[in-house]
């Protein structure tokens, strides 16, 4: 009986030991599984890790145009330049040197002297041209001639010109009478040193009377004022300067 609890002693305790034994192998192996799991987790980790540092690191990288290749321009080095569109001829060539602009020829604009201009002399006197400026033209009541007259002057004082026109019997003298007068103007202004004045006639007075019929030359007085008014010079003419001038009054 003591042999038999002894034996089951024996072999409870070898059990005992071999199953220690064997969850320490598991243990062992357990741990062993687990250091190489932990092995491959932290290798991927790691794989990935620097896959995360390698893009972070290339994120302000540009790769390269495809196709296109990558130039460095010298500063003396020509660049072609492509022409216009349409035009199918070769490019040509601009230089990027900035010292070849002191090699352009800068040439001054000469501007001819201005030519001197004539000074002109105003003309003085009057002038007066009656219709087609022809002796023996016919004024009647219904009949009308045209009357021009004009001023120059060669004052620079002169501002206005006063007209007074008449009409002379043939070969007779001036009479400054009111009858006579067919047309004046008064404070005509003076522009490029002349003055001018114009009448159509049919053969009457101021008053509108018509004259008696006669053959009648022109008479123009005149006189020149300043700005004020007053008579820097004054003188009188016939048509035609002669009393052979003369129109028909009917």
């Amino acid at each position: 009986m003591k042999k038999k609890l002894f034996v089951l002693f024996i072999a409870v305790i070898f059990i005992t030991i071999n199953g220690c034994q064997t969850k320490e192998k598991e243990s062992k192996k357990s741990s062993e599984s687990n250091d190489l799991v932990a092995e491959l987790l932290k290798g991927e980790i790691l794989e990935n890790t620097n896959a995360v540092n390698a893009v972070n690191s290339n994120y302000n990288l540009t790769e390269p145009i495809s196709g296109q290749a990558t130039y460095v321009v010298k500063e003396d080095q020509k660049i072609p330049v492509e022409l216009e569109a349409g035009n199918k001829n070769s490019p040509t060539s601009v230089s990027n040197n900035i010292t070849a602009q002191k090699n352009i020829n800068d040439k001054p604009i000469i501007v001819p002297e201005t030519e001197q201009l004539t000074v002109i002399t105003p003309k003085k006197g009057s002038f007066i041209k009656i219709g087609n400026d022809t002796i023996g033209q016919k004024v009647a009541p219904r009949k009308f001639l045209k009357l021009t007259l004009a001023v120059f002057t060669s004052s620079k004082k002169a501002k206005y010109i006063d007209f007074n026109v008449y009409a002379v019997p043939k070969n007779g003298e001036v009479n400054f009478a009111g009858y006579y007068l067919i047309g004046y103007g008064k404070n005509i202004e003076v522009i490029n040193n002349q003055s001018q004045f114009t009448k159509y006639w049919n053969g009457n007075n101021t008053d509108g009377t018509f004259i008696v019929e006669g053959k009648y030359n022109i008479y123009l007085y005149y006189k020149i004022k300043d700005t004020d008014g007053n008579i820097i010079s004054q003188d009188g003419r016939f048509w035609g300067r002669s009393q052979n001038y003369y129109l028909k009054l009917n």
